[in-house]
């Protein structure tokens, strides 16, 4: 069909003020940069594999457990996108406790779509840790400060560029902290108060004959210093027979995606 200039020129945004008659509309686009992993679909592909005669059980809407008594298995879901790995066995005075065997990092971007392939890697390490010898408690533990170098070592390489290093500190024979300043004098908290140092306290219980690591932040208000404790970040038991990289992967894990 032709059309003369009138027709053109009345139909044609010649000078750009007008929209287009006929423009194609655009596709839609997300508002999100990445497509985000669901912890609803992980727990919903875990909760569907047994682990040989352990049938899986949801004790919370986070939280998995595999069998019962000493030698289950739980994994349960932390705030930072981690998966907490813990099998049980008793301690020295007979009270099931949760050793701490694996803290596990889901991928932090562009990540979703691959709740499934996740729930089959976390199911191998699972299964991993099932075929292991139990853990065991120990009244005479004598690594502790061994441990502790270690653990320090390792947190100063692998730690958010957040934290600076300060040193090991011994309270006693049975309690060293990892101490980490923060950058810029303190990092803000909440409700005006200022994060003054991180303390990883890692000590050794001669009742019960197991290991514990304590993660915490140390905080002030904005003007002065009072150094108060906030809750903890986290609190994890270990067995004196577990590897001793196993226990500093763990909270390694922890400080370098803080």
């Amino acid at each position: 069909m032709k059309h003369g200039f009138k027709t053109w020129c009345e139909t044609k945004d010649v000078f750009g003020f007008e929209k287009e008659l006929y423009a194609d509309p655009k596709p839609e686009r997300s508002e999100k940069p990445v497509k985000e992993f669901s912890l609803i679909r992980l727990m919903t592909s875990l909760v569907q594999y047994p682990l040989s005669t352990k049938n899986p059980k949801i004790k919370f809407i986070n939280e998995i457990h595999w069998g019962q008594g000493p030698g289950a298995i739980r994994v349960w879901l932390g705030t930072g996108l981690n998966v907490m790995i813990e099998r049980m066995n008793t301690d020295l005075q007979g009270i099931d406790r949760w050793g701490c065997k694996k803290n596990y990092q889901i991928p932090q971007e562009g990540s979703g779509g691959t709740e499934e392939g996740v729930s089959q890697e976390i199911m191998e390490i699972i299964k991993q840790i099932d075929m292991e010898p139990m853990d065991s408690p120990n009244k005479d533990y004598q690594d502790l400060e061994e441990l502790a170098a270690s653990m320090g070592s390792m947190l100063k390489k692998t730690a958010n560029s957040l934290f600076i290093f300060e040193g090991v500190r011994k309270v006693d024979d049975d309690q060293y902290i990892i101490r980490f300043s923060c950058r810029g004098h303190g990092a803000g908290w909440r409700n005006q108060w200022r994060i003054e140092e991180n303390h990883s306290i890692l000590s050794f219980d001669k009742n019960s004959g197991l290991i514990k690591l304590i993660n915490c932040n140390v905080k002030s208000p904005m003007k002065g210093h009072v150094w108060e404790f906030p809750p903890k970040d986290l609190e994890w038991c270990f067995f004196p027979t577990q590897d001793k990289m196993e226990i500093i992967e763990a909270i390694s894990n922890h400080m370098y995606w803080y």
